[in-house]
């Protein structure tokens, strides 16, 4: 099935004048061919554009790139006053990316909401709630692999047996049985005295974030007031810092 969208008669004659092919191949046997194809596998079409299967999908590669860019370009632009850091001098950018994958504003930003924290004494508050929001992150996962091991610790797959070949005086081999409990009996000891202490641990940061250590509406209006301060973007002459030979 061929069709020309959007052409005129005489637009189309031009084309075949210039040599150029008017019409669009549409095929109609897409879900056949992505039927043979497996998952993940990659192929180039008549018209040299590279296609792969993804989660039962035909996908063009060039959109997965796409995403993909479109992803990091997302991460370096501020949240505040829309920099794109990828683009900053190169003096700025050591220092853009230092902070804007992380707190997703770009250096100026980051330094003058801090600055405006502090002017209203919430600045130690502030670096307290963030801190214990990372450790409460970090004892999680904790906890998770503790719990992991234990769970593994009483599964038959921790094979109480362990059967390997060694030689023995006469440089025979043998078949020798190893009894493993006394191991993984220390191993799950091990893993629920630790477990108790995160959880404990976790039960305090938990209540201590629970107590609101300030009100968090107080950095929402920060960052909506440096927002619309910053609508239009900044420009080198108004905050930008300047590092010179820095």
């Amino acid at each position: 099935m061929k069709r020309a969208s959007g052409k005129s008669n005489l637009s189309i004659i031009k084309d075949y004048v210039e040599g150029n092919r008017p019409f669009t191949q549409i095929s109609m046997a897409g879900s056949d061919e992505l039927k043979k194809r497996k998952e993940g596998e990659e192929w180039e079409d008549g018209a040299g554009k590279k296609w792969k299967k993804q989660s039962g999908k035909k996908v063009a590669i060039n959109n997965i790139k796409t995403i993909v860019l479109d992803a990091v370009k997302e991460s370096h632009i501020c949240r505040i006053c829309n920099t794109d850091t990828r683009f900053s001098s190169k003096n700025m950018q050591r220092y853009d990316n230092q902070v804007v994958l992380k707190t997703g504003k770009c250096y100026d930003c980051f330094v003058e909401f801090e600055t405006v924290l502090k002017s209203k004494g919430l600045y130690d508050a502030y670096i307290r709630r963030r801190d214990l929001k990372y450790l409460r992150g970090y004892l999680k996962d904790f906890k998770t692999k503790l719990e992991d091991t234990i769970n593994w610790c009483n599964s038959p797959s921790s094979k109480k047996l362990e059967s390997f070949t060694e030689l023995g005086p006469e440089m025979v081999e043998m078949e020798v049985e190893h009894d493993n409990t006394d191991r993984i009996d220390v191993i799950k000891a091990d893993a629920t005295k630790d477990l108790e202490l995160i959880s404990a641990r976790l039960i305090e940061v938990n209540d201590e974030l629970d107590n609101k250590i300030f009100d968090e509406d107080e950095i929402i209006k920060i960052d909506a007031d440096l927002k619309k301060k910053y609508k239009k973007g900044r420009t080198n002459s108004e905050f930008r810092i300047k590092m010179g030979k820095a």
